[in-house]
C-alpha cells in the first residue's frame, strides 16, 4: 500500500498495489483493506444502539457484533460476518486499528447525519451529552 498525493486538496489517499484509492467505503488497517457496508438498511442495524450500550470497555470483544454489521469484506484472513474472525486478528496490529477505524467512522456518519437531517436540537442534545462523559 502506497500514498498518492491528492492535488486538490492536498492531502495523501491510501492506495493499494492495483491503484484503489481509500473512500468513503474503504479504508486501510495496517496495510489491508477493509470495506465497510455501503448500504446499511434498518432491517440489518436496528440493534446498533443496544450493541453500543453492551459494549464493555475492559472486554474487546464485546464490539465484535457490531463490526461484523458494518464490514462487507476485508483482506484480513476469514469472514468478517463471522465472530471467530475476530479472534485470530492481532489485537495490537489488526483489532485495535480496526476498533479506532469504526468507532471513528459511526461518530463521523452520526455526525454527517445530523448535520444533514436539520435536526439542530437532537444534535445540540448529542453534543451536551458528550461533553458529560468528559
Amino acid at each position: 500500500m502506497t500514498n498518492k498525493l491528492d492535488t486538490d486538496t492536498m492531502t495523501t489517499i491510501p492506495v493499494d498495489s492495483e491503484g484503489i484509492e481509500a473512500s468513503l467505503e474503504y479504508f486501510p488497517v495496517n496495510g489491508k483493506w477493509v470495506k465497510i457496508k455501503e448500504n446499511l438498511t434498518l432491517d440489518e442495524t436496528w440493534n446498533i444502539p443496544k450493541l453500543m450500550q453492551e459494549m464493555d470497555r475492559t472486554d474487546l470483544r464485546s464490539q465484535i457484533p457490531i463490526f461484523a454489521l458494518l464490514i462487507e469484506s476485508w483482506e484480513f484472513e476469514g469472514d468478517p460476518t463471522d465472530p471467530a474472525s475476530y479472534g485470530k486478528m492481532h489485537t495490537l496490529k489488526e483489532f485495535m486499528p480496526l476498533s479506532e477505524l469504526l468507532q471513528t467512522y459511526i461518530a463521523g456518519t452520526v455526525d454527517m447525519s445530523l448535520k444533514n437531517s436539520g435536526s439542530e436540537f437532537f444534535s445540540a442534545s448529542v453534543s451536551k451529552r458528550k461533553s458529560r462523559r468528559i
